[in-house]
């Protein structure tokens, strides 16, 4: 019997200030796929098919909304998360795990879906090669990462890959060093933070850059935008430091998304792709979107979840480094295929899961540009174009070319009343004489007329 002096208490507050508290326990758990249906009293499942997991029991939470919500599950890089025990116990052959966000096939808000996998990752969720970054852990058992470089790109799309060749970027210019360093805090990567929040370190550059690639001051206020010109916004890319090893190309065609034609200098970082699907979110009651981004955190940044969809997420705990690849959907496209995947270096996929990615895959699954992302065969990204370039600004969005038109159309009409109202005097000079004899009769002082009141008709 556990008494209360024996116990040990746990307590746990997070960045939005929720927290909980509660003392540790240990009992046998399995994650699934046991042989047995129905209740498990009476049977040997847990100790065949589970491991001794020591847990904490909640006594107090404070700020979670979520009632269907009865535990947190911890995949953290500490020794006790979920996914080290696991390991330690040998119910896991490699201590890493993925989290598979499904991209949002609506611009209107709707629960997202996603996929958790133990010991690696699941290829067949793939439409680019997994690239790592290094996980910098700026605070110790966290996920962190560096983040070198942050690009606009101007006309929107869902990948990094341009669904038009030649489309134009632009670099929000910052000091890396800074951002990154323990003083600021760093740049942590958060998948309980739905949303994302940079540094007000890149508030100015990131603004300037913004007007310049779409006319328009950044505002985090509520906009009226049609699904056409949320989509025609830029995209964000940033660019990651890699791991040593960041992947190589596979025999499937699958792209590798590195910052090659974006930085000489560190061509093998890697590039993820924030649409504006993923940071403008529609409010059903509203029918109008807010900037789920924010660039004024007094702290370091936070990459947040909205940021994560899209992608399947490797965590690797051995190596220290996080993989990135693109992806539509969280569902196996062939569960049965017998053929590996050469997946490269490290990447646990090999004898894990033997799923081979159609070279068919129907990219029309999703309804905001991916069949025509992927049509151009010769991948290239365009010269960075800097701020500070002292270039005339082209207009190569919708959005931007529809105010023009609406400018267009405005001074038409402003021209057509300036006409009238011009030819109206013309028209007073030719019933009363010319320009003298106008102003002689508005100089008149004509006396005004009243009816008597006992007027006999």
């Amino acid at each position: 019997m556990t008494t209360k002096k024996a116990m040990c208490l746990v307590s746990e507050e997070y960045r939005d200030l929720s927290r909980w508290e509660a003392f540790e326990a240990m009992d046998n758990v399995y994650v699934g796929g046991a042989p047995v249906e129905g209740p498990l009293d009476g049977t040997d499942v847990t100790q065949a098919y589970g491991f001794p997991l020591i847990f904490a029991c909640q006594t107090k939470v404070e700020g979670f909304s979520i009632p269907s919500a009865d535990g947190i599950l911890g995949f953290s890089s500490k020794q006790t998360s979920f996914v080290n025990q696991m390991y330690q116990a040998k119910a896991l052959d490699r201590p890493a795990f993925s989290l598979c966000f499904s991209r949002k096939n609506k611009l209107e808000d709707e629960p997202d879906t996603g996929s958790l996998t133990l010991g690696g990752f699941d290829p067949s969720y793939h439409l680019s090669q997994m690239t790592y970054a290094k996980n910098t852990m700026v605070a110790k058992n966290s996920f962190s990462l560096y983040l070198r470089n942050v690009f606009i790109r101007i006309g929107g799309g869902e990948s990094v890959k341009p669904f038009i060749p030649g489309m134009k970027i632009l670099e929000v210019e910052f000091d890396d060093e800074l951002l990154n360093s323990e003083e600021v805090g760093g740049v942590a990567f958060d998948t309980t933070t739905p949303y994302t929040l940079f540094s007000n370190l890149l508030s100015e550059p990131f603004k300037q850059a913004w007007t310049y690639a779409t006319g328009e001051e950044f505002t985090y206020h509520k906009v009226k935008l049609t699904e056409a010109e949320v989509k025609s916004l830029p995209t964000l890319i940033l660019q990651l430091k890699n791991y040593p090893n960041p992947g190589k190309a596979i025999k499937n065609g699958q792209e590798v998304f590195l910052a090659s034609e974006l930085d000489e200098k560190h061509p093998d970082d890697i590039l993820i792709a924030f649409p504006a699907s993923h940071y403008m979110e529609y409010n059903s009651n509203t029918r109008m979107y807010r900037p789920r981004i924010s660039f004024e955190n007094m702290g370091g940044s936070i990459l947040g979840s909205n940021l994560m969809q899209g992608h399947d997420i490797t965590f690797d705990l051995v190596h220290d480094r996080i993989g990135f690849a693109e992806t539509n959907s969280c569902t196996m496209i062939d569960e049965q295929s017998s053929n590996e995947v050469d997946t490269g270096d490290f990447s646990y996929a090999d004898d894990l899961f033997t799923g081979e990615i159609d070279d068919a895959i129907d990219f029309s699954i999703d309804k905001w540009g991916a069949d025509d992302i992927f049509l151009a065969d010769d991948f290239t990204i365009p010269a960075v174009k800097k701020i500070s370039d002292k270039e005339e600004f082209a207009c190569d969005n919708m959005m931007c070319k529809s105010y023009v038109g609406f400018g267009y159309f405005f001074g038409v009409v402003f021209a057509w009343v300036i006409y009238k109202c011009t030819n109206i005097k013309t028209k007073a000079y030719e019933v009363f004489g010319d320009e003298d004899e106008v102003e002689k009769l508005q100089d008149i002082d004509f006396p005004s007329y009243e009816p008597e009141d006992d007027y006999d008709m």
